[in-house]
């Protein structure tokens, strides 16, 4: 979904959102040429969470709170709110 949103061409492969670390993966989307800022997250932002000990979860902020793909559920949502897991990093639109 990520990709999609953010026009990443090649999207990459090979990679796990569960792991107790989010560098790697945040390292992936720094290669893939999106901008990490230091800032809160606000309306278009990607950012990545600590969503559980070993697991990271990607979301899209909008307005009310966040777009993700729900795995309760199984499907893409957006989630009205403040974001419910300690921010890892943040990208911009």
């Amino acid at each position: 979904m990520a990709a999609l949103v953010f026009g990443v061409g090649e999207v990459p492969r090979g990679y796990s959102v569960r792991t107790a670390d989010g560098g790697g993966i945040a390292a992936l989307i720094d290669a893939a040429g999106l901008t990490r800022v230091r800032r809160g997250a606000v309306a278009g932002d990607l950012v990545l969470l600590k969503s559980g000990p070993a697991q990271c979860h990607l979301v899209v902020m909008t307005e009310a709170g966040f777009v993700h793909a729900d795995a309760g559920i199984g499907r893409v949502v957006e989630t009205p709110g403040p974001l419910p897991w300690p921010v890892i990093a943040i990208w911009e639109a």
